[in-house]
């Protein structure tokens, strides 16, 4: 029976998007039996399923781990085209989780685990490609919260911009926007530090929350304002209508997608000013019956084993 080494980073500027969908990988695959080296940012500690290594810069260290029976896969934007090549003469299978054709990569298979995967113009690429909404990995959390119902009127909106976003202007600027038009912010730094420097006057502002704590506010919301990454495929999941800003280059697949197809409340880029008169008009001019059908939407959009299609095309294409 083959197994599956996973290599991660998370934490400080990185954020915990790939952390957490490794995570969901980890648990699927053969009752949970791969292992999860993720490399943390900041000194921060490593999440419970993981375990703390500096892959990137230790690679000979990994040479315990490579035999004939030891997959691996690496979702990270940090090792370039060399590192993948010393990976590939380790391991017998190569898998990358990609999210916007970053590199050539020299391995056997590239997954783009976006709802745009399919859309993706991987031509430049040699090894095997394939990405989908089928693809798209949703936490443990995320799946077995409930999903939301709509409320007549807007009350509570969350603001969320990834563990990767420190910008403090662009969260208070929201937090500002939303109480000024009588919402109530429920907002996600995902860093301790950054949430102490944020102030609002009926807003509850958060730190970094146990995943469990999070999937519970992200379905109690009515609406959300979020970076187009990870998140807004979870707010998708639950139902949550969603004003989306793009605060990466990586997040611009997702981005597109939600808005070419009517997805998303509207979308914005951060460093567009227009975003903040175009959220209030959105606020302003949204309806009961347009939250509803987006929200239904919203909720047909994915699978809940996206996980589980990864590992078994993983596996699939070993065997094959």
């Amino acid at each position: 029976m083959v197994d599956l080494l996973i290599l991660a980073d998370g934490g400080g500027g990185i954020g915990f998007g790939h952390l957490t969908r490794c995570l969901a990988i980890k648990s699927a695959w053969n009752n949970g039996s791969a292992r999860l080296l993720v490399q943390m940012e900041n000194g921060e500690p490593a999440p419970d399923g993981a375990e703390k290594s500096d892959w990137l810069n230790a690679a000979e260290k990994l040479k315990q781990f490579a035999t004939k029976n030891i997959l691996l896969l690496v979702d990270s934007y940090r090792p370039n085209a060399d590192y993948f090549r010393l990976l590939k003469s380790m391991f017998p299978f190569v898998v990358v989780l990609d999210d916007y054709n970053r590199i050539l990569y020299p391995v056997d298979l590239v997954i783009c685990p976006g709802i745009y995967g399919k859309e993706m113009d991987y031509s430049n690429q040699i090894s095997a490609t394939v990405g989908g909404a089928e693809y798209v990995i949703l936490r443990p959390e995320i799946l077995a919260a409930r999903q939301l119902e709509i409320r007549e009127t807007i009350e509570t909106i969350l603001v969320a911009f990834g563990g990767s976003q420190q910008d403090e202007i662009l969260f208070q600027q929201v937090i500002d926007i939303l109480e000024g038009a009588g919402y109530q912010a429920i907002v996600v730094t995902g860093n301790e530090l950054l949430a102490k420097k944020l102030h609002g006057k009926i807003s509850k502002i958060y730190g970094r929350l146990e995943p469990m704590k999070m999937a519970k506010i992200m379905a109690s919301v009515d609406v959300a304002v979020s970076a187009a990454g990870q998140t807004l495929n979870e707010l998708a999941w639950l139902g949550v209508p969603t004003f989306s800003i793009r605060t990466g280059i990586d997040q611009q697949g997702n981005w597109k997608y939600y808005n070419s197809h009517s997805l998303s409340l509207a979308a914005a880029l951060h460093d567009n000013k227009n975003w903040e008169s175009e959220l209030k008009m959105v606020l302003k001019n949204e309806t009961y019956k347009s939250r509803l059908e987006r929200s239904h939407r919203l909720k047909n959009l994915l699978t809940a084993k996206g996980s589980e299609e990864i590992c078994s095309l993983i596996d699939e294409r070993f065997e094959g």
